[in-house]
């Protein structure tokens, strides 16, 4: 272990203060903080760096975190004596920031040399962590395969450390990667267990539930969803009184009430729907936190409800909100995404570190060998939806900017939002699996009808987009009848009997540095198909591009 500073007794209290710190930081994030602030201008100020910059990153200051991590890791790796866990603790940390940051490869090295330093320090903890986070990573990216060994490998490791909370979180992402894969029945047993880990048997989940509210509602939410799946009729209304009790134990908290009327609301009727999420809205403005992402999802619900209500006015005005919400977020997300990459490429914290760590057993060069085939596929899967592998948003967003910047009022940038009439009847009538595989044969069609040129991505749930340079909206919406007319003679029979399937498509233009405006454009025109009977293609002029020739 490396030495830390200070002198006998006060040096190792200031050290076990830290550790507790560290083992505390996701239940009590505030007394963590505090402990480390504490010790920032001592000789154990880097190891409080790792503790603060963990914190800004679970927070979502990510170029504070980063500053952090480039102070503390050069002192860790370069101290007095060997790298001790506080590097490994740092490595963690950066990777998962470089994950949220859409650089799987780099978070892949980054959890390798955790593992490295794990076994070399012969740490659970580390490599525990490093196993549970890369699978995590992988997920992200759509590898269930990868994300689900690597997961599986770290619950025993977990299951022998005094971490209930670790456990738990484990146990929540493998159900939540199981539910995903059509597996409802094994994701109730991990997401039941994950209850029994933390908060044990009745009496003690009452006593304890409290000081975790935020895991609850994750884990009550998902479990939700697996019963629903399963058909458990009792699972279901015993998580939906759950969370019900457990709102009103954290009334203040806005992600804890989103998260919960999401839930309530996902198989309520349009009214109950309005009665569950309007609240929500209330909290938000009462907190000053009216720009929250998550609230994108409660506005475009609450439209929906609106619209289903017979209040076209209402239901216009909360799908404004979510587009201007998701504009703002998105905004949000790519200046603190430039922040953070220039603070990580100014402090170049890695540079040593790579050349330094050798490996010191078999099953440590197998993973690294593993990890470094991965960087490559999970550049690739970073790009792409899992699912139906169409490109995801990010991609659509990065080369929509690129495609309508080089676009002009005389040559503008086609843009068509293609969305699966009545998506959730299919799901509740048919199931998960006929819906997934409904996503996927959409995908197939749209990629048919793609041409050279043209960019096909899903935007998110059942909705798609089609980019086509230097077409006008009149002309793509005429050849986009095509498609239209491919989904509704399919024959969707074999997906599940008696399945039909329409689609409805709103088309717009872009050009120049408007390519929001034109994606928004096209949403609006979607809407209007929706409000006047669907199955229909219809196309709107985005007033940043004025219409050129058809």
């Amino acid at each position: 272990m490396a030495a830390h500073g200070g002198s006998g007794q006060q040096g190792s209290d200031r050290l076990a203060l830290l550790e507790t710190a560290w083992h505390g930081r996701d239940v009590t994030p505030e007394q963590a903080a505090q402990t480390a602030r504490a010790a920032l201008k001592s000789p154990d100020g880097a190891r409080a760096d790792v503790i603060l910059a963990y914190l800004d990153w679970r927070a979502g200051h990510y170029s504070r975190s980063a500053g952090r991590l480039g102070r503390a890791m050069p002192r860790l790796e370069r101290g007095p004596g060997l790298p001790d866990v506080w590097l490994g603790r740092a490595l963690n940390t950066l990777a998962n920031l470089h994950s949220l940051l859409n650089q799987p490869g780099e978070a892949a090295t980054l959890f390798g040399r955790q593992l490295q330093l794990a076994r070399d320090l012969d740490s659970a903890e580390l490599e525990a962590s490093g196993l549970h986070d890369l699978g995590v990573s992988q997920f992200l990216v759509g590898d269930a395969v990868r994300a689900e060994a690597h997961l599986r490998r770290a619950l025993p490791l977990l299951d022998g450390l005094s971490d209930p909370v670790g456990q738990g979180i484990a146990r929540l992402n493998l159900g939540i990667l199981n539910l995903r894969a059509g597996q409802p029945q094994v994701a109730t047993e991990q997401l039941l267990r994950a209850l029994a880990t933390v908060w044990g048997g009745p009496e003690a989940e009452v006593a304890r539930a409290p000081e975790l509210p935020w895991l609850e509602s994750r884990l009550r939410r998902s479990l939700l969803e697996a019963a629903e799946a399963a058909g458990d009729d009792r699972l279901v209304a015993e998580q939906e009184t759950a969370l019900r009790r457990l709102s009103t134990r954290a009334p203040d908290h806005l992600e804890i009430a989103l998260d919960i009327a999401l839930a309530l609301s996902s198989r309520a009727g349009p009214q109950a729907t309005l009665e569950q999420l309007r609240p929500v809205l209330d909290l938000a403005r009462r907190l000053g936190q009216e720009q929250h992402a998550g609230l994108v999802c409660a506005h475009e619900r609450l439209s929906e409800a609106c619209a289903a209500l017979g209040d076209p006015g209402a239901a216009l005005d909360h799908l404004r909100a979510a587009l201007a919400l998701e504009r703002a977020t998105h905004a949000a997300e790519r200046e603190q995404q430039y922040r953070t990459l220039e603070v990580l490429h100014h402090t170049r914290v890695l540079n040593d570190i790579a050349e330094q760590e050798r490996q010191k057993n078999s099953q440590l060069l197998s993973d690294l060998r593993d990890l470094q085939t991965l960087n490559e596929h999970m550049r690739r899967l970073s790009l792409t939806d899992g699912l139906t592998g169409l490109y995801n948003r990010y991609h659509l967003f990065l080369e929509g900017e690129r495609l309508s910047a080089r676009a002009a009022p005389d040559r503008p940038l086609g843009v068509a939002i293609i969305d699966i009439d009545h998506f959730k009847r299919i799901n509740d009538r048919c199931g998960h699996l006929p819906g997934d595989e409904v996503l996927r044969t959409l995908a197939r069609l749209i990629r048919d009808f793609a041409q050279p040129g043209d960019l096909a991505a899903r935007y998110g749930g059942e909705e798609f987009v089609l980019l086509r340079p230097g077409v006008s909206a009149p002309a793509f919406a005429a050849d986009l009848q095509a498609l239209r007319q491919a989904v509704t003679g399919f024959g969707w029979e074999a997906v599940a009997p008696g399945l039909r399937v329409t689609v409805s498509i709103g088309v717009a233009e872009a050009c120049g540095p408007h390519f929001e405006a034109g994606l928004g454009a096209a949403d609006q025109c979607l809407y209007l198909v929706k409000n006047t009977g669907r199955d229909a293609v219809r196309f709107c002029h985005s007033p940043e591009c004025p219409p050129g020739p058809a």
